[in-house]
């Protein structure tokens, strides 16, 4: 097994004890961008943001997958939204 596939079992199994682990969905479908599963990796990523709506980084890795999909429209709709909430999060840390 390589690096990430051990990943995606171990990520895999904590959703097992909790499947509203956020950074299980994120990191997991990170994983499967590296191994070339888009597919999986969209739909780990919108579950992440499904339970996190403002997760911004989520936003930018599934918007980069869609771009390699070819499928600009979402593309460009998910980028800008992480764009928009990327800065806005900045501005909070400056308060």
């Amino acid at each position: 097994l390589n690096n990430n596939t051990l990943a995606i079992e171990n990520y895999t199994k904590s959703l097992a004890i909790d499947n509203k682990y956020i950074a299980a969905y994120y990191n997991r479908g990170n994983a499967y961008i590296k191994i070339a599963k888009e597919k999986l990796a969209i739909k780990d990523l919108s579950k992440a943001l499904e339970l996190d709506e403002n997760f911004y980084q989520a936003y930018y890795n599934r918007g980069t997958v869609y771009k390699k999909l070819g499928k600009d429209d979402l593309a460009q709709k998910d980028l800008a939204r992480a764009k928009t909430l990327a800065q806005e999060d900045l501005e909070q840390q400056e308060l």
